[in-house]
C-alpha cells in the first residue's frame, strides 16, 4: 500500500508477473468497473481468482511472515518519494542541495 507521497505503508507482497488472453468483451467489462469503481483491473482479477478459487475448495497458503531488519537498517518508509514533504504522513521536506 502507497500513501500519496509514494511511501510504502504496509508490508507488501511478493507478486509474480502473469500474462492471461482474457476475451473482449471481460476487459471492456473490467475497464468499465474500472471507470466505476475505481479498482484496478489487477486487483479485480486477483479478487475474482480468489473467489473461484475458494468456491473450488482450493485451500490458499498464508502469506510469508515479515522479516526483520537488523538495528539500524533504514527502511522503506524512511524515503521520501516528493521533494516538497508530505502533510499526510508528516514526512519533512528535503533539504534543498547548495550548490
Amino acid at each position: 500500500m502507497y500513501n500519496t507521497c509514494g511511501i510504502i505503508t504496509g508490508m507488501a507482497t511478493v507478486q509474480r508477473q502473469t500474462a492471461f488472453r482474457i476475451d473482449p468483451e471481460v476487459m471492456d467489462a473490467l475497464h468499465a468497473l474500472k471507470a466505476r469503481d475505481g479498482v484496478p483491473i489487477s486487483e479485480q482479477v486477483r479478487r475474482a481468482l480468489r473467489a473461484w478459487l475458494t468456491a473450488k475448495r482450493m485451500p490458499i497458503k498464508a502469506a510469508r511472515q515479515q522479516v526483520t531488519r537488523p538495528a539500524g537498517t533504514p527502511d522503506r518508509q524512511s524515503v521520501v518519494t516528493r521533494p516538497d514533504g508530505c502533510a499526510d504522513c508528516r514526512t519533512p521536506a528535503r533539504p534543498k542541495r547548495r550548490r
